[in-house]
């Protein structure tokens, strides 16, 4: 079961008893948990002597994987930092923890005490059976929320962080349409289209997971930090490998998004570069046999180059709901789309990515109100440059200047490395 666990005794006399039982048994929850709170332990290494206990059960040699049993030598052998083998040693032959880890342990199991706070290990009945497929599942995994919607059908989510606004509204209806029949969507808590994707579920009022590349009491970023209350709010859940004070390291991010992909039955790509981190968690989708998506964009955007290289090497197209759909577990779905509807409603359906924000036309200026007719006239998206717009308006460069800010200022255009162009609000209630 998750691990919920009461601090009643002190950590000293917790770990007093396992030395009472003189330590001739395979390594325990708690065994994991002080072992993962060493410096220099981390996921990886975890995952080596999980495999390592693991090989020696498989050959019948159980008596080896007692506690007793694993001494400093063998964590150097298993590549672990001479100093971190040492501490893992001294606690597996005697049950002694360093000040510093025993602070961890202490503070952790007080975390445990609180409501909907749990901690599972691999190989429990609630970890997430789909997670437990992929090559390196982790060993320890904290959740705060609800435990059960890691066993939901779930999509990933991922894209730039620095997206287009267009990209952001993509994210935020796929992740709102998905949600609303029955898709928990999972993303990575990160500005950009992550948080799109769990605004979109938090808009349906529906569980979404964020994985955390932090740990649980660290959350990043802290401007997303109401994003996450939502999260919860939704009978959502956040989860994280890393110890609950971990704070953001650049390293850590990559290896969570293989958690995205291991908890989902597939991952979607919203947005993204050549050298993009979403690249990461299509990759691991691939090496994990799970489904790839990705929405195409231009052809000239940097962030649309990302999103064609995986379309290029077999990722499936996706223009709206029912390419996902038609791609995923018909158990998993609630209610499909209507084939049957009506011209009026699927029109509405076409267009629901494509509606210009509008501001009060009695408020804008004359040139303002010539710019925005002037985007009427174009193709959806286009990028009018600055010397079109004074070709074809013909005012001043000052007047012009001064028109722009004025659209901006109304969320109506944004500005293009090029020019300028459209900005398009959300199809449906948000």
């Amino acid at each position: 079961m998750a691990m919920q666990l009461s601090i009643d005794d002190s950590i000293d006399s917790l770990l007093e008893d396992d030395q009472s039982a003189s330590r001739q048994r395979p390594l325990t929850k708690l065994d994991w948990l002080c072992l993962s709170l060493m410096k220099g332990a981390g996921p990886t290494r975890l995952d080596r002597l999980w495999n390592y206990l693991v090989a020696l059960e498989a050959a019948g040699d159980y008596s080896a994987t007692f506690c007793s049993e694993l001494d400093s030598d063998l964590f150097v052998k298993l590549k672990w930092p001479k100093a971190t083998a040492s501490h893992a040693g001294q606690y597996c032959q005697h049950g002694l923890l360093s000040s510093e880890t025993k602070a961890k342990l202490e503070s952790t199991m007080e975390w445990l005490t609180e409501e909907f706070h749990y901690l599972l290990l691999k190989g429990e009945m609630d970890y997430p059976p789909k997670l437990s497929e992929i090559p390196v599942p982790p060993v320890l995994l904290y959740v705060k929320g609800n435990l059960n919607c890691l066993l939901n059908t779930c999509l990933g989510i991922v894209g730039a962080r620095r997206c287009s606004r267009y990209g952001r509204q993509l994210g935020y209806q796929f992740a709102k349409q998905l949600s609303e029949v029955g898709i928990t969507i999972v993303s990575g808590g990160a500005t950009g289209i992550d948080s799109a994707a769990h605004e979109g579920a938090n808009a349906a009022v529906k569980p979404n997971v964020a994985v955390m590349g932090t740990g649980l009491e660290k959350c990043y970023p802290k401007s997303n930090t109401r994003l996450f209350e939502t999260i919860l709010g939704t009978n959502g859940a956040l989860v994280s490998e890393y110890p609950l004070m971990t704070v953001a390291r650049p390293n850590l991010f990559p290896p969570r998004n293989r958690i995205i992909s291991g908890l989902s039955e597939g991952i979607l790509v919203v947005e993204a570069t050549e050298k993009s981190g979403s690249l990461i968690s299509a990759s691991y989708a691939l090496q994990h046999n799970r489904e790839v998506f990705a929405i195409p964009g231009r052809i000239n955007e940097r962030n649309a180059r990302g999103c064609h290289k995986l379309i290029q090497q077999g990722a499936t197209l996706v223009m709206d709901l029912a390419d996902i759909l038609n791609e995923l577990p018909a158990v998993a779905i609630q209610k499909l789309p209507d084939n049957t509807s009506s011209d009026a409603e699927q029109t509405k359906s076409e267009t629901l990515f494509m509606q210009p924000v509008e501001a009060p036309v009695e408020s804008l200026s004359k040139v303002a109100q010539s710019i925005l007719i002037c985007f009427e006239r174009c193709d959806k998206d286009e990028v009018l440059e600055f010397s079109y717009l004074i070709d074809i308006i013909g005012c001043s460069v000052s007047d012009l200047m001064q028109a722009l800010v004025e659209l901006e200022m109304s969320a109506c255009i944004e500005a293009h490395t090029t020019g300028y162009r459209q900005c398009y609000q959300y199809g449906g209630s948000r």
